[in-house]
């Protein structure tokens, strides 16, 4: 009888039917369990929805399913500089409903998942010089403008990319008073926010203001005026801007010392007064004539006044030329 090696004993009873099939259980086991996904428990990510490549670890033999699973729609990202917060159980979710066999996974996933939208910062400051930029350019003289905000925007975020601040077209009185711009945020050219920034425009100018009190019917000696520079303010009576315009003319009302003249509490002095006799030139026909005449009105030079005209004894309405004469233009 022939005896075996003993080798050959060794092998035979090392392979026995029992190891033999788990060794193929164990292998099989491997096979099923070809892709790693080990979620992180936090994220930063740029785009508007979160994809599982961008959360998580994904590794594997199988290439095909590891392009599949990083491309994978988990949910939609938070607004640029906040965050959301994914639970494990959205994630399944989405694994299921892409159809992803389990079998061919494992996966790791932190009790919360923190997703936080990358962002670019646009200061107040930068919409501000936008809008006071705009505001300058629609203003055909800026000299003596002071443009002050209402308030300074709050600074906005936005999602990453190339970011573009524009003003549109003010809206509101450029003289002075309150004017708002709208300033709209782009990104890669595409509008993402628009702000309305409140301005306050104000304007500085040289005006005739009272050197002291002035009483009503006061006549403007060069000692009683000076120009100083005020802030005009919105909805004010006009204002006088030479000394020339000022002096020589009557006051209307009192005027506080310090306080701008308006050009409507002035007026010219009559240089005819009521009862004068005068000369009233009449033109009839080409040929101008002149005839005696009593001014039934006071009236400054420019003005126009009634007169009584002695020889026709017709009344008449004409202009005030000199402090004799009245240019008469009809009848009354």
């Amino acid at each position: 009888m022939r005896l075996l090696p003993a080798t050959l004993i060794l092998m035979i009873f090392t392979l026995r039917p029992a190891d033999a099939s788990a060794v193929q259980k164990s292998t099989g086991s491997r096979s099923q369990h070809k892709v790693l996904i080990i979620v992180q428990p936090n994220s930063t990510i740029s785009t508007g929805h979160i994809t599982l490549g961008e959360i998580a670890d994904i590794a594997g033999s199988d290439s095909h399913l590891i392009t599949e699973l990083k491309t994978l729609d988990v949910g939609v990202s938070p607004l640029a500089g906040l965050y959301r917060i994914l639970l494990p159980s959205d994630i399944m979710v989405r694994l299921r409903f892409n159809h992803i066999d389990l079998k061919r996974i494992a996966i790791t996933i932190p009790k919360q998942v923190r997703v936080s939208r990358s962002a670019t910062n646009v200061t107040g400051e930068q919409m501000l010089q936008a809008a006071i930029t705009a505001v300058k350019s629609a203003m055909k003289d800026t000299n003596g403008v002071n443009i002050k905000p209402v308030q300074i925007p709050q600074d906005t975020s936005v999602p990453q990319g190339v970011v573009a601040v524009t003003a549109g077209t003010p809206e509101g009185q450029l003289n002075s008073g309150i004017v708002t711009v709208p300033v709209t945020i782009s990104v890669n050219n595409r509008p993402n926010a628009t702000i309305d920034v409140p301005l306050r425009i104000q304007k500085t100018a040289l005006v005739v203001v009272a050197a002291h009190p002035l009483g009503a019917q006061t006549i403007i000696g060069p000692n009683d005026v000076t120009l100083t520079p005020v802030v005009l303010q919105d909805g004010a009576p006009d204002a006088i801007y030479r000394l020339s315009d000022a002096i020589g003319k009557k006051t209307t009302r009192r005027i506080l010392e310090g306080s701008p003249i308006p050009a409507n509490a002035v007026q010219a002095p009559p240089i005819i007064a009521s009862g004068d006799r005068i000369i009233v030139e009449i033109t009839v026909g080409g040929v101008t004539v002149q005839a005696p005449a009593i001014a039934r009105d006071a009236g400054a030079l420019g003005d126009h006044i009634r007169v009584y005209c002695t020889e026709t004894h017709k009344n008449l309405i004409g202009k005030v030329i000199n402090s004799q004469t009245v240019l008469a233009s009809e009848a009354y």
